[in-house]
């Protein structure tokens, strides 16, 4: 990805991303994972990634795609999709002001935590990206600047940073090409 995106061509990658941090690998997800467009640009990235989604899924590739999810995302060493993890800055007051920006962006964009995000905390990055995706492809000025202004404010001091590390330590090349494709666009 040479040449720079705006925020609506960035959108749709954008959930894409926040879809595969949000949730673990399943079928379902591999199944669009597998789809021509999307394998081209993680392959473009991430290199043998469509031979690796090109394997059955079965219950052993089940459990090792959970527990790659659990060790990069859930567990304490391992590479933790949230803001205030890697914004220089005093943790609590860092989450304060985060928790504050996002609540009033979600103001804004007319939008409420929804039920499949649970007990998530708002500087989640899969949280963030799908709220930049969805205002970044709203029709209304006001949406689409939120969506800069998210991307720019919330996103942009750390989630390139998060993308190399998670380049370098996922085992699955579908995490290594999300990484690559994080520290791509906002790198």
């Amino acid at each position: 990805m040479d040449v720079p995106l705006s925020d609506r061509e960035r959108a749709p990658i954008d959930l894409l991303i926040s879809r595969i941090l949000l949730v673990e690998l399943d079928l379902e997800l591999v199944k669009v994972l597998k789809s021509p467009a999307v394998t081209n640009v993680l392959e473009a990235v991430e290199p043998g990634v469509s031979a690796e989604l090109q394997e059955p899924w079965d219950a052993v590739r089940d459990d090792f795609a959970r527990e790659e999810y659990a060790r990069l995302f859930l567990l304490p060493k391992g590479v933790p999709p949230f803001a205030s993890a890697w914004i220089e800055g005093e943790r609590e007051q860092l989450g304060s002001q985060l928790t504050t920006f996002v609540s009033r962006l979600m103001t804004v964009l007319d939008r409420a935590v929804e039920p499949q995000h649970g007990n998530l905390p708002l500087d989640h990055l899969g949280l963030l990206l799908e709220l930049a995706g969805t205002a970044a492809l709203d029709g209304r000025p006001s949406h689409q600047q939120a969506a800069a202004h998210l991307r720019a404010e919330a996103l942009g001091p750390w989630v390139g940073a998060f993308g190399r590390t998670l380049q370098r330590q996922a085992r699955l090349a579908v995490y290594r090409a999300v990484g690559g494709l994080l520290a791509q666009l906002y790198g």
